[in-house]
């Protein structure tokens, strides 16, 4: 028979719920974003492509150590947590 456990549901249901308004706000922000430059031809629309623009210039290589940092971490992370459940 399975065990109910008050804790485990509770971790289950706030995972549920952040995830779930992290994926709203985001939306959100994106079609907010998107409808930003459609109605200003010169000013906001402007704007956006050069906020674009720096994005697609940036050079990865340069965050690859701090990448690589936060891989390792992320694996010790994951490491630990699987200890732990055995």
């Amino acid at each position: 028979m399975l065990e109910f456990d008050l804790f485990h549901f509770y971790r289950f249901l706030l995972a549920v719920l952040v995830a779930s308004y992290a994926l709203v706000r985001l939306a959100l922000f994106l079609a907010r974003w998107h409808d930003l430059g459609g109605d200003d031809p010169r000013g906001v629309g402007l704007l956006k492509r050069y906020v674009l623009l720096q994005l697609v210039r940036v050079r990865l290589w340069r965050f690859a150590r701090e990448g690589l940092v936060i891989g390792l971490l992320l694996a010790l992370l994951i490491t630990l947590i699987t200890l732990h459940t055995i």
